[in-house]
């Protein structure tokens, strides 16, 4: 990816436990920078040696998009395979995230422009429609 700070990436993260009974995070990240060059790539395959907690699974995070050149801020998206370190209820990886220092509080100056949440809203609705008219072919 080409000027990390502007780049936008999505993770999705699986974690499993391999023949050795050693438990890994698998990242993946899907990211799009700037000048829209789309990068797609398997960015590490983590072992977790002593716990798989959520703060182990957070820091595992950060250093890979590190290795990349970024950071939480950088994070728009995040996919998991909903076990309880990632998405329970209490200590979960997303809530770290979301509360990450870096991302409360960031303006999002689109918000503040009408016309992009006309055309937010427009994006939506077309959205809308095609799902519907793709489940309505499918039948």
């Amino acid at each position: 990816m080409t000027s990390q700070t502007d780049s936008l990436v999505k993770a999705t993260l699986d974690g499993s436990t391999d023949a050795t009974d050693t438990a890994q995070l698998t990242i993946f990240i899907r990211g799009i920078d700037n000048e829209f060059n789309i990068t797609e790539e398997l960015a590490s395959l983590v072992p977790l040696k002593n716990t798989t907690k959520s703060v182990d699974l957070y820091e595992a995070v950060k250093a890979t998009l590190a290795r990349f050149s970024l950071t939480i801020d950088n994070l728009y998206g995040i996919v998991t395979d909903g076990v309880p370190a990632m998405v329970g209820k209490k200590e979960r990886l997303t809530k770290l995230i979301e509360d990450d220092p870096k991302k409360i509080g960031k303006p999002v100056p689109e918000f503040e422009n009408e016309n992009w949440l006309v055309d937010l809203a427009f994006l939506v609705d077309i959205t809308a429609h095609l799902n519907e008219l793709n489940i309505r072919l499918q039948d």
